[in-house]
């Protein structure tokens, strides 16, 4: 969980790394569908202007526009950390059947994550390189999770 910085002081380090991420604040300006003002989004980067903090509805549209352009979705992963949970994408595709294939899926995802891990730790030390390949694996992993909780929540819903 991070610090005891007040939220806001969170956000606005986010905020003006989307903005650089994506090439300025005239470029979210351009993204946003209520903000039409490149300068707004410098203030809500801003810690000189400690009341302008960008409206929830606006970093999502930013992040939506992050994630389109293979960037992470900053405030949203901001908020998922601030409320000690778990931001994991959906899956894109669907399942047919809940079958072999899935828990195929699981267990290998599962096993590459573990193989990396232990890989990392068999020094006692983990590189800051070494951590980001284990969560990425830890990723995949989730992601085969949620793919088989998404088909097996239709068939639920669907009274099959």
């Amino acid at each position: 969980m991070s610090e005891l910085k007040p939220i806001w002081m969170q956000v606005k380090p986010q905020t003006a790394a989307a903005s650089e991420e994506a090439g300025g604040d005239k470029v979210l300006a351009a993204v946003a569908s209520r903000i039409s003002h490149g300068t707004r989004f410098s203030e809500y980067s801003s810690f000189e202007y400690p009341n302008r903090v960008i409206p929830f509805d606006v970093a999502i549209e930013v992040d939506r526009f992050a994630l389109r352009q293979g960037r992470p979705p900053r405030h949203g992963l901001l908020l998922a950390e601030a409320l000690n949970m778990l931001l994991v994408p959906r899956p894109q595709g669907s399942m047919d059947d809940c079958d072999m294939a899935a828990l195929c899926k699981i267990s290998t995802e599962s096993a590459e994550a573990i193989a990396a891990f232990a890989s990392a730790r068999a020094d006692g030390v983990t590189t800051p390189e070494e951590a980001r390949l284990v969560r990425e694996k830890i990723s995949d992993a989730q992601t085969a999770f949620a793919e088989l909780d998404a088909r097996l929540k239709a068939i639920e819903e669907a009274g099959e």
